[in-house]
């Protein structure tokens, strides 16, 4: 998705700002008195020092709100087509001690070839007790593209 490569990138630029002020900070520190050059310094570094903060937190929360909003445009555009569970592979993350797993999904969608598509979820045992390779289920479906979502 586009949303994925713009917050690469905004990551990227995260990480070059923090670079940048670290290296003004370093040049700049001396313990003379300040002079006019300095004067820029101290107008750059709490801008730079806002734009890491506003850049990191996108960084970190915009992948969470991009899968979101990506999964809830799903199923509200897409429409129910049949799927079988092909494996579950952990993913080595725990949230809240429930396991992070990825799906792959064997996609049946009508007037289509079948494809593979692969999900990222948490796996609530208590939920899904039957939730296993083999298990035929539904999932939400955009015609012409391979995305898909869970039912919620």
């Amino acid at each position: 998705m586009a949303w994925d490569r713009i917050l690469r990138v905004a990551a990227w630029i995260c990480f070059a700002l923090m670079w940048i002020a670290l290296a003004l900070f370093i040049l700049n520190d001396s313990p003379a008195t300040p002079e006019e050059s300095t004067l820029g310094f101290i107008l750059a570094f709490p801008f730079l020092l806002t734009l890491f903060l506003v850049l990191l937190f996108l960084s970190y929360t915009g992948p969470l709100v991009a899968a979101w909003y990506d999964a809830r445009l799903v199923r509200r555009q897409g429409m129910l087509v049949p799927a079988e569970i092909k494996s579950l592979d952990d993913t080595g993350i725990s949230v809240n001690r429930q396991p992070v797993v990825d799906v792959t999904l064997t996609v049946r969608p009508p007037y289509e070839e079948a494809f593979e598509a692969t999900i990222r979820m948490r796996m609530r045992f208590s939920v899904r007790p039957d939730f296993r390779p083999g298990t035929k289920l539904q999932v939400f479906y955009i015609f012409g593209t391979h995305r898909i979502a869970l039912p919620e």
